[in-house]
């Protein structure tokens, strides 16, 4: 008995360990568990950029900052009070003072913050009573704007992070996962994916930011020469912010710390810092201009500051009002790149630039997210995509009202007619239409090879073409509308397909698939600028509408000029060879084949299988600027018999009839004399 008992007693003692045990290891088990949740929680995004790869992963970058003497800072701050920074938004060529200046408080008072406003240089007392004496970054940002007053939807204002309100901005990241006015070929709006210009080539630049962030291209004359996308995005790291398209990441302490904020913000921001080095580490990157004197200048955006960057798209690197491109580095210049994106400066021909209207007038911020309006034909990102940018917000919807003869016929155009459809008569003649990457030239002037434009225009009838638009646009920038008579004869693009396609009926998918998009809201006659490009495609990716479009390598491309081993070099970057991975074919990709109507996803592996194509349809690109006044179309423009006047009415789906009817339209014979005395009439102002 007693041994028995001694028995049972051992085995409720071992039992009792054993079961003690089991605990600890849960305990310990459960506490590790516990423990890489929060590293992973707190370190997520350096565990994502693993998946980077090293050539354009995020790191550490040394901006050196230089200090200056409370003397020297005087000095610096003197010189900057005697430049001339100040803008004022007034029409000094308006016909009528006393009208204008009823429009000015009626309309517009409300909406152009920069209203008889000027800028001032606030930051140098700023700076001298917090004995700030040299600029390090967006940490010397920090010190006094932690925290910004951010406009809400609803009108008021929000407190919150400025840290977290740029790094979630569309000029830090490149990408949207929402926001698109855009539907996918094969019906669907495009939304829940990561899109811009990280992982889409174009045309323009013949490439995207994985493989061309920043480059050294050496010129036969042997200089070198730097070019790539980050010389226009304010990252300023090795590249772009890739860990943005992955779930769950928050850029890094890196990525912020390397942000150019005086780009965007200086006064006195010195273009000639701005050019490709190359660190120790072997990785390029973009310089920038962190001095203080950049710094003492800080004011919100104006239009020379948005222009920096912009006007590369719009007026072209050969405008002769592009500041930018006569300060091209002072090592390394940046490359000069011939026609122009738009073809449409914001510059001294525009009539609100001469005004003196801001672009922060129009394109409304909230904090660092930039209104570009709830219309697009294109997948560009867009911070607000609630907010409207448009003519009507300042002019209304009967804009004509200074000359009492002609205004009431004008206002009735407004119905169908967009404003730029008149305003905007021609683009610049260094506009590029058709440009060919596959097969490049070689220049004496910058001494390498580059494109070749096969048509430059800015003529209406070849560079504009004029579309029914609602607002939407196709997957390949294709504006979506239709003629509000109802009877469904127009279309809104022709499509040019591979042989292997050429029995598809474009049209039953046309009626099927997008006339219900084209149907949508309220269309309005628009101008666009016409673009088309040859570029190098991936044959294993494509569908009825295009595919894959590949990217350039710059350096092969400019310095060999063969256009095809540019586009097998630009494949072997580790980035791209992760694109044909299994991980992006299933996040990212199988979407992207999708949108594009190809059903079987994204095929891989990448098998080398390319050639050079036309994109299927050409691009209709939104214009919004170079609005010209006096300059107008006028009426005999669009009213002409056929091949004489610039509108396609028959292409446009009007009937028969009714085309014959606004070709010979018998209310010319009023209205042209009419338009010839305001005519002399805007001249003899302009003279005065």
């Amino acid at each position: 008995m007693i041994t028995y008992s001694k028995k049972l007693f051992q085995l409720e003692v071992s039992y009792a360990m054993s079961s003690s045990k089991k605990k600890r290891w849960i305990i310990r088990i459960a506490g590790l568990v516990i423990v890489l949740a929060l590293f992973v929680y707190f370190d997520w995004s350096n565990l994502l950029n693993l998946i980077v790869p090293y050539n354009v992963r995020t790191g550490e970058v040394d901006y050196s900052s230089h200090p200056v003497s409370n003397a020297q800072f005087e000095q610096i701050a003197q010189s900057l009070l005697n430049s001339k920074f100040d803008y004022q938004t007034i029409d000094s060529s308006a016909l009528s003072n006393s009208v204008y200046k009823q429009v000015a408080r009626t309309l517009a008072e409300n909406h152009l913050p920069s209203l008889y406003q000027k800028i001032g240089l606030n930051h140098i007392d700023y700076f001298r009573k917090a004995g700030i004496r040299e600029y390090d970054g967006p940490k010397t940002c920090l010190k006094c704007h932690s925290t910004i007053q951010v406009k809400n939807s609803h009108g008021s204002y929000d407190k919150v992070s400025l840290k977290e309100d740029v790094l979630s901005s569309v000029h830090f990241r490149l990408n949207m996962w929402h926001g698109f006015s855009t539907v996918g070929f094969d019906g669907r709006p495009v939304k829940d994916i990561p899109l811009g210009k990280i992982d889409r080539a174009c045309g323009i630049p013949g490439s995207f930011t994985w493989v061309a962030w920043a480059a050294l291209v050496k010129t036969k004359n042997g200089e070198t020469r730097s070019d790539g996308c980050g010389q226009c995005h304010i990252g300023g790291n090795y590249g772009p912010p890739t860990g943005t398209m992955l779930p769950g990441y928050k850029p890094t302490d890196d990525e912020f710390n390397s942000i150019d904020c005086l780009i965007c913000h200086s006064q006195s921001y010195d273009m000639n810092q701005l050019y490709v080095v190359k660190d120790p580490n072997g990785k390029l990157r973009w310089h920038q201009d962190r001095s203080l004197e950049a710094a003492m200048s800080v004011t919100k955006p104006t239009n020379n500051t948005c222009l920096r960057c912009h006007q590369h798209n719009f007026g072209g690197d050969l405008y002769p009002g592009n500041v930018a491109a006569h300060e091209l580095g002072y090592k390394n210049p940046r490359l000069l790149h011939p026609g122009a994106k738009r073809g449409t400066p914001f510059g001294i021909e525009d009539v609100h630039y001469r005004a003196g209207v801001q672009c922060l007038d129009c394109h409304e911020a909230h904090g660092h997210k930039i209104a570009r309006g709830d219309m697009g034909t294109d997948l560009i990102d867009n911070d607000l995509p609630g907010v409207k940018v448009s003519c009507t917000k300042c002019h209304g919807d009967s804009p004509h009202i200074q000359n009492p003869v002609t205004r009431a016929f004008l206002n009735a155009h407004t119905d169908k007619i967009a404003c730029e459809t008149c305003h905007i008569p021609s683009l610049r003649p260094e506009n590029v239409v058709l440009r060919d990457w596959a097969d490049p030239v070689f220049s004496d002037e910058e001494q390498l090879y580059v494109y070749r434009d096969v048509l430059r225009s800015g003529a209406p009838d070849t560079a504009i073409v004029y579309k029914w638009w609602n607002g939407w646009g196709t997957f390949m920038a294709g504006a979506l509308g239709d003629n509000p008579n109802g009877l469904h004869t127009y279309y809104a693009f022709t499509t040019h397909p591979d042989s292997a396609f050429k029995n598809f009926n474009y049209k039953a998918y046309y009626d099927s698939v997008l006339r219900p998009v084209a149907d949508l809201g309220k269309s309005k006659i628009y101008p666009f600028k016409r673009f088309n490009a040859k570029m190098y495609e991936d044959m294993d990716n494509q569908g009825p509408f295009g595919g894959m479009i590949l990217p350039f390598d710059y350096p092969t491309y400019y310095e060999t000029g063969d256009a095809k081993k540019s586009v097998e070099v630009a494949l072997q970057q580790p980035i791209m060879k992760e694109l044909y991975g299994s991980m992006f074919k299933y996040y990212i990709m199988d979407d992207y084949m999708h949108y594009m109507d190809i059903e079987k996803g994204w095929t891989i592996p990448f098998t080398n299988n390319i050639e050079a194509k036309w994109m299927r349809q050409d691009a209709t690109l939104m214009l919004n600027h170079y609005i010209r006044k006096s300059q107008a179309l006028q009426c005999q423009q669009c009213h002409a018999p056929v091949g004489k006047g610039i509108m396609p009415f028959e292409e446009l789906g009007y009937p028969p009839a009714r085309v014959k009817d606004l070709r010979n339209l018998p209310e010319l014979k009023f209205v042209l004399p009419l338009e010839k005395a305001e005519q002399l009439r805007n001249a003899k102002v302009t003279a005065k």
